[in-house]
């Protein structure tokens, strides 16, 4: 997790000023940080929803091992 997580904060380090040239050489900064903005606000959106589906599964796994022997616990 540790490497995925480095492997994207460099890719993304090194993307986002590139595709941030142009826009900053026309002087057209509010493109960039609305963008930026729309980017994490998607990413917030994806890792909440993520999020509560996993929630779903995790209370369903725990109300089904509840009703089984400790012994077959796993």
């Amino acid at each position: 997790m540790v490497s995925l997580y480095v492997t994207g904060m460099f890719a993304g380090g090194g993307v986002a000023p590139a595709l941030a040239t142009g826009p900053a050489d026309r002087g057209e900064y509010s493109v960039i940080f609305l963008t930026g903005a729309g980017v994490a606000v998607l990413g917030t959106l994806l890792a909440s929803l993520s999020d509560l589906r996993l929630g779903v599964r995790s209370e369903a796994a725990g109300r089904a091992q509840q009703h089984r022997p400790v012994s077959e616990r796993r």
